[in-house]
């Protein structure tokens, strides 16, 4: 009788596990569908347009791990602060012009 009871047990985990694994699959792609409708460029515009005249790695990536709050051209980010991306950009800005 224990057995048994710990088979079904474990059969309802993997049961409970995929149904979850699922659901969330399914919300994940419903939320994130329309964004895979379009070009991936919505901070990439904005970020060419304010550092324009920079043309050193230090300004590019550096200095501009903040740009969100302090930027002119398309603001209104401010709560965002992402410097990893702004630094990755910066450097590829710089290496490839």
């Amino acid at each position: 009788m224990f057995q048994c009871k710990t088979a079904l047990s474990k059969h309802f985990d993997q049961a409970f596990f995929w149904l979850s694994f699922c659901l969330t699959a399914f919300f994940v792609i419903l939320v994130y569908y329309p964004s895979l409708l379009h070009a991936p460029r919505g901070d990439q515009i904005p970020y060419l347009a304010e550092v324009a005249g920079k043309k050193s790695w230090w300004d590019l990536a550096v200095m501009s791990y903040d740009l969100n709050r302090f930027r002119i051209f398309a603001p209104g980010d401010e709560i965002l602060f992402r410097p990893v991306l702004y630094f990755i950009l910066g450097s590829e800005r710089f290496l490839f012009g």
